[in-house]
């Protein structure tokens, strides 16, 4: 399994318009990946300042949300999405036992939340 990282604000933002579900320390966005391969998940990972306040505890988040995804996440259940994981409040109090239950819980979400939204909606007007 390949992970490979999104880089240009172009596939960000076409990410953030989405699906988007909030865990205990992070939300996620996704949308299916534009070019379908078996082997490749596609991420981002952002962490504001206003959040997590200083460089030191930013990448701290960073690199926790990065290892446990990349360890945790069991990507062939998940599919092949472009998935944005952004740092919630309160986050950087969280320890990394929380981020490997949030992310052991990812890939049910994704599927619960992708048939979620393109269930036919039913028609309520008169």
């Amino acid at each position: 399994m390949r992970f490979i990282s999104l880089k240009k604000p172009s596939d960000f933002k076409k990410t953030y318009q989405g699906i988007k579900f909030y865990t205990a320390c992070f939300s996620v966005h996704f949308i299916p990946a534009p070019t379908p391969s078996v082997d490749m998940v596609q991420y981002g990972i952002t962490v504001s300042k206003k959040m997590a306040g200083n460089a030191i505890i930013r990448n701290r988040m960073k690199r926790h949300l990065k290892e446990s995804f990349r360890q945790y996440a069991l990507c062939p259940e998940i599919g092949n999405y472009q998935i944005v994981f952004t740092s919630i409040r309160k986050a950087h109090e969280k320890t990394w036992d929380d981020y490997v239950r949030a992310m052991r819980k990812l890939p049910e979400l994704i599927k619960k939340y992708e048939q979620d939204s393109y269930a036919p909606q039913k028609n309520t007007a008169l």
